[in-house]
């Protein structure tokens, strides 16, 4: 279970994350233990593909327009993601 590029991203940045989000996230993986291992990579992607959840991105201060100008890079790279809103003016 602690292979999985999701996993393995919430170990990363866990200080950065709330938990609600963690919780969320570490439960799609909850049925991997009683799958086998080989079906594994298939059931990731199909995950990966199929769920969205919403979250927040907040900004220091100083480095709010490159990290905008850094999320819509990766946005663009992935088409099934969107960016609905931007606040510019939330402390």
């Amino acid at each position: 279970m602690f292979g999985f590029s999701m996993v393995q991203m919430l170990r990363v940045h866990a200080d950065r994350l709330e938990k609600p989000l963690r919780e969320q996230i570490l439960n799609l993986y909850k049925p991997f233990k009683w799958t086998p291992c080989f079906l594994h990579n298939m059931f990731e992607g199909f995950i990966k593909r199929g769920k969205k959840l919403s979250v927040i991105i907040e900004f220091e201060k100083d480095c709010y327009k490159a990290g905008c100008s850094e999320v819509k890079k990766v946005m663009n790279n992935h088409f099934l993601n969107k960016l609905k809103r931007d606040f510019p003016r939330v402390s």
